[in-house]
């Protein structure tokens, strides 16, 4: 598998907004997980991963930058 950094941009009940310089296609599964960062202890869920499929991907436009794109992305259903 691949593994690339990104940046969280925001989260619902449903899925992701994530920010990353790498496309990625429609209905790719990713595996997202997060780090603590500092004093801050980042949720437990977050850190063993949580799986969500890519619904939409935009590119690289204003105010994130050139070269980075802009994710969509809908959680598994688990149950």
């Amino acid at each position: 598998f691949n593994s690339f950094p990104a940046t969280l941009a925001n989260k619902s009940r449903g899925g992701v907004m994530f920010i990353v310089g790498q496309a990625f296609d429609q209905g790719t599964p990713v595996l997202m997980r997060s780090r603590p960062l500092g004093d801050e202890c980042a949720d437990e869920t977050w850190q063993k991963g949580i799986y969500a499929e890519v619904v939409w991907c935009q590119g690289p436009q204003a105010p994130f930058a050139e070269f980075l794109y802009q994710v969509g992305a809908k959680y598994f259903n688990t149950a």
